[in-house]
């Protein structure tokens, strides 16, 4: 349990929480939060307008914004909440933030910024000022709500499986308590959700397969070298050689946890637990135990012997005395070597059924 927590807070995104938040950089942080606090409100107004007006109607005044909420899923009278993507983001952020120019916000989230605290996406150009500015505000939102899961985790000594539960309630309630943020373009959860992924997929490979795959390896936490630490998009090509497991399962996990963000963002009434529960089933087949091929070939053999032995015509002996003997004899020895191991099943590498504790069953 204990490496699991050290790896998701050693992610690049906690190291730069971390620094960026700290004491001595009080100042500048608050600065920040006043951007964050800002931009919520922004969109939090813009999401309620939208529950009013419909695009290109008289009252909307504006047919380009996209404040309207058009009806839910199918048969369902429930709104649901369309990307939200302002115009004058950052001046309309600058001016709730109380500073005297847009340019001053510009600059915090610029590639070029130089400031006490890095821009959490470093110098990519291609991340301009106002992708970046949403992208820290998500991941801050979402923070108190992934500590929460690394508390709890700690605390009930939970298994990977019931940590990845944990984890994908907490961000359902995140996107549940604050909508605007996660319909904000790019919609979808905080960027480092897909990072965290990552560190689950490749702790689970270790534990399964002994050690990192070929090819697997994670990101360094090196946040402020200058180079853009966010994690790349999944690839959406085929399947090939070049994909290795962990990124395979990282892709996997971060598609739930999207999937289940886009359902909270089509039916924004809907609960966490039931925004979850959409995903649940596909959660529990990525993390379940690998199968055996030759403990699955030596339940089928079992299972076709009983069946034969059950249904075998009178006077037709389908097996011989000693056979019999030496079958019992080998299928004993072997009951005895097995117990002692279904009996470990709260040990690492065999899992509780993927439940998670406190209040996430």
């Amino acid at each position: 349990m204990g490496s699991i927590i050290h790896e998701l807070n050693s992610t690049p995104t906690a190291h730069w929480h971390e620094a960026a938040s700290g004491t001595h950089r009080a100042d500048a942080w608050a600065e920040r939060m006043r951007c964050f606090i800002g931009l919520s409100e922004m969109l939090a107004e813009q999401a309620a307008a939208g529950r009013l007006e419909r695009p290109g109607s008289a009252a909307s005044g504006d047919p380009g914004q996209p404040v309207a909420l058009p009806p839910g899923k199918a048969g369902s009278t429930r709104p649901r909440q369309s990307q939200i993507a302002p115009r004058g983001l950052l001046t309309e952020v600058a001016r709730r933030a109380r500073f005297a120019a847009h340019e001053t916000v510009y600059k915090k989230f610029r590639a070029e910024w130089e400031g006490p605290i890095a821009r959490w996406a470093g110098t990519d150009e291609e991340i301009k000022p106002r992708n970046a500015l949403v992208a820290e505000a998500k991941i801050v939102s979402f923070w108190a709500y992934r500590d929460g899961v690394l508390q709890i985790a700690a605390k009930f000594d939970m298994t990977l499986p019931e940590v990845a539960e944990a984890y994908l309630r907490a961000l359902a309630a995140w996107a549940s308590d604050d909508i605007p943020l996660a319909a904000c373009r790019p919609a979808g959860p905080p960027a480092c959700v897909a990072e965290d992924m990552a560190v689950l997929a490749t702790l689970w490979m270790q534990r399964h397969s002994g050690g990192r795959p070929h090819g697997a390896s994670p990101e360094p936490p090196e946040w402020a070298g200058g180079a853009r630490h966010a994690p790349q998009p999944p690839r959406t090509g085929p399947r090939g050689r070049d994909k290795d497991p962990v990124t395979e399962k990282a892709e996997q996990l971060d598609k739930l946890a999207r999937t289940m963000v886009a359902g909270v963002l089509d039916d924004p009434t809907i609960t966490p637990a039931g925004a979850f529960e959409a995903v649940r089933d596909d959660l529990a087949r990525l993390l379940a135990e690998p199968a055996d091929p030759l403990a699955d070939q030596l339940s089928r053999a079992a299972a076709q012997l009983s069946d034969r032995i059950l249904h075998q015509p009178p006077g037709d002996a389908l097996l011989t005395p000693l056979q019999a003997s030496r079958l019992l004899t080998a299928l004993t020895g072997l009951g005895g070597l097995l117990a002692p191991i279904a009996a470990t099943g709260d040990q690492p590498g065999t899992g509780r059924g993927g439940v998670a504790h406190g209040g996430c069953r």
